[in-house]
């Protein structure tokens, strides 16, 4: 058979079936599930630098997916305790020792790799089951299974509008958001929860090795375009939108993983993305106006800073002393995320 013909059989099998037992629009409709709420999720991971953390969250999923195996009990279960302990673990390692998040997350990570590896061993039976844990199973997902999957995206998508500018305040720096009164560690425990879910929600469909490349590379390639978060999410979004369904027709076609297939063309676009990066040839620092802060606008989208909106009054000699030292730490700031810094390069 041609591939010709074997697109030819995919459109026809994609549209004419019902969608009870399309045994392909399911896998799709997962698959732009998991990438859109990934994509998202992880925008703030890249600029947070918690991408470690990610997969230390994924490989203590694996311990918990290992151990539902030898119970003989759903895996989901175990899986979002290991995943949800995990994520608060290192939160409170790293807030209680002062130790970096790459260490905590380190001494996590060993742990939870070792009782999986314990979990299999006991196990003594290599499965299908073991492999659909590390792989996923895009291609066999049921209803049931798609339609959890929507409830956890519901969840992290509703929680994170709610979240909205405070998120999106600490992301970009921290310390002035609390200095502004944000509670930026409720924020920072909420966002390693919703990346616990974020993992618990697509392990069981794309499988532990590559549900990180959801999250990662979409938001890396639209890293490329914009220091805008708003606009990074979007662009994150739309990258991964069409690779999930780009990945299928070339899945079906060459008989291979939908799912991979999809870590692929992710790949590619980030490539091409590095490479035509328009940063690449922006180098000046834009000016700091006293009724616009730039930098701001460019981290939140915003035309207004928490920081820059003052009174139309008359200047007093303290005001402007106040206003200057308010452009100089903008100033700092800017350089900072210009010259190294943690959400800026």
């Amino acid at each position: 058979m041609s591939l010709w013909d074997k697109l030819l059989n995919f459109f026809t099998a994609l549209f004419r079936r019902p969608f009870s037992n399309n045994i392909l629009v399911r896998p799709i409709f997962a698959a732009i599930i998991i990438g859109v709420v990934c994509s998202i999720v992880g925008v703030f991971m890249v600029l947070r630098g918690l991408i470690f953390f990610g997969n230390g969250i994924a490989h203590s999923a694996f311990a918990g997916g290992a151990l539902g195996l030898l119970l003989g009990i759903n895996i989901l279960y175990p899986v979002s305790i290991f995943a949800l302990i995990t994520a608060l673990g290192i939160g409170y390692i790293r807030e209680k020792t002062k130790l970096s998040n790459e260490t905590s997350i380190g001494i996590l990570f060993a742990l939870t790799m070792a009782l999986g590896i314990i979990f299999i061993s006991l196990y003594n039976n290599y499965n299908v089951s073991v492999s659909s844990l590390l792989f996923g199973s895009l291609s066999s997902v049921n209803l049931e299974e798609l339609l959890l999957t929507l409830g956890f995206a519901i969840v992290i998508v509703i929680t994170m509008v709610i979240m909205g500018k405070w998120l999106y305040f600490s992301t970009f720096d921290e310390e002035l958001a609390q200095a502004n009164g944000i509670p930026t560690r409720l924020i920072s425990y909420i966002f390693l929860v919703i990346v616990a879910l974020t993992v618990i929600m697509g392990i069981r469909v794309v499988g532990i090795i590559l549900i990180m490349a959801f999250v990662v590379t979409p938001a890396a390639a639209a890293y490329q375009y914009t220091y805008d978060i708003k606009k990074m999410v979007v662009y994150s979004v739309i990258i991964s939108f069409f690779c999930a369904i780009a990945a299928f027709p070339i899945s079906y076609v060459l008989e291979i993983s939908a799912s991979a297939t999809i870590v692929v063309l992710l790949t590619i676009v980030f490539i091409f993305s590095m490479a035509f990066s328009p940063k690449r040839r922006k180098h000046s620092i834009p000016e700091i106006d006293s009724h616009l802060c730039n930098v701001c606008e460019e981290a939140i989208g915003d035309s207004y800073c928490m920081y820059c909106e003052m009174e139309d009054t008359e200047e007093s000699p303290e005001t402007a002393t106040q206003d200057h030292e308010h452009v100089d730490e903008h100033h700092h700031v800017h350089d900072h995320s210009q010259h190294g810094g943690h959400h800026h390069e």
